[in-house]
């Protein structure tokens, strides 16, 4: 049987391609200047055929940012999986999520000064939240809730060390090993 045009397989080319062509418009223009049809231009289909998949320009972007955090999120626990001591897979968890988004080009736009106001509307959706705290599972101590409230924490953390660098490696493990890990720990959120 052959599938049709509509078919799930279909939708999800679809969406990957615009996916895949909004981070790159937004990595070579920035997201602020980044048009709806330049985003169909680059993905090779038409605006309308945008417009089928995402509403408007916002949801585009959570899209975006969904996926790079889930992608991100994946490879940060699978980095982080053998590591046993709870503070130690924090700092790395942290710190491994800083260098992948630093080592993307289409997310470390985000970051820069002109791109903020970006990043403030969409580091709180639920779905980033949710993709985030997925890595940090086994990692985060306490209730449910508590531990949404320490992702909410981690991921301003994250967003601080992308917006604001240490001076180096080395003073940027130094701030999450001293000021962030410690106050992760059971007797600390007791």
């Amino acid at each position: 049987m052959t599938a049709g045009w509509l078919s799930e397989d279909r939708a999800d080319s679809a969406v990957r391609h615009i996916l895949d062509g909004a981070e790159a418009e937004f990595a070579d223009h920035g997201v602020a200047t980044t048009t709806m049809a330049a985003i169909a231009r680059r993905a090779g289909c038409s605006r309308a055929t945008v417009y089928a998949y995402f509403s408007n320009r916002h949801e585009l972007r959570l899209a975006v940012v969904n996926r790079a955090a889930i992608r991100i999120a994946d490879q940060v626990a699978t980095a982080t999986a053998d590591l046993t001591d709870p503070d130690q897979r924090l700092v790395e968890a942290i710190l491994g999520s800083v260098a992948a988004v630093r080592a993307t080009p289409s997310l470390a736009y985000w970051f820069t000064p002109a791109e903020m106001a970006h990043v403030h509307e969409l580091s709180d959706s639920s779905e980033v939240i949710d993709a985030i705290i997925s890595a940090f599972t086994g990692t985060l101590n306490g209730p449910a809730d508590d531990q949404v409230l320490q992702t909410r924490w981690i991921l301003r953390v994250i967003v601080s060390l992308l917006t604001m660098p240490g001076r180096d490696a080395d003073e940027e493990r130094a701030l999450v090993e001293r000021f962030v890990a410690p106050a992760s720990t059971p007797s600390a959120t007791a």
